[in-house]
């Protein structure tokens, strides 16, 4: 399971996932750790296959310049966040040493992280958040998409309104 954020253990879907998986197969989950000014930005979750990938200890200062460098990118070409490139790069190159039967991306940027590592994998969509260019990448290459996993049919047309696409709802 490729989760692209920091706060796992505050994501009550990922979590029963997890353990429902846990209990018939081997379960990796790696998801990120911000650090900030010294401290952890969100607290782990402790379970058994669990991976935290660290970014370094950055000073806020440094994410503030990133934030702008992200809004002068936006101005300039389309919205992208180079701050969150950077995180995704950062899982997919873990993700990279995996062996796995089959990859869960959560949301479109966990989506992308598992598809870059395993050429496909199943989408579970919590958030509405629909990135330009991460959905271009998503949506260039449907038949990557093994299935969805998403809480409502209307949240489903509003990612796919062509409707094709192996679904469920969570």
């Amino acid at each position: 399971i490729f989760f692209a954020d920091h706060w796992l253990a505050y994501s009550p879907s990922i979590i029963n996932l997890r353990d429902l998986l846990a209990r018939t197969h081997e379960v990796t989950v790696l998801a990120l750790e911000l650090v900030l000014g010294g401290k952890p930005a969100a607290p782990r979750l402790e379970r058994p296959g669990v991976k935290y990938l660290r970014f370094p200890n950055i000073p806020r200062s440094a994410w503030r310049a990133l934030d702008y460098l992200d809004a002068v990118l936006r101005r300039l070409y389309r919205p992208v966040l180079f701050r969150r490139w950077v995180q995704l790069s950062l899982l997919a190159w873990h993700g990279r040493k995996l062996e796995a039967e089959l990859a869960i991306g959560v949301d479109l940027a966990g989506f992308w992280a598992a598809r870059l590592c395993f050429g496909h994998a199943h989408l579970f969509s919590l958030e509405l958040s629909k990135n330009e260019l991460l959905y271009e990448l998503v949506l260039r290459s449907p038949a990557r998409i093994d299935s969805v996993l998403i809480q409502s049919e209307a949240r489903f047309r509003y990612f796919f309104p062509q409707g094709e696409r192996r679904r469920f709802l969570v």
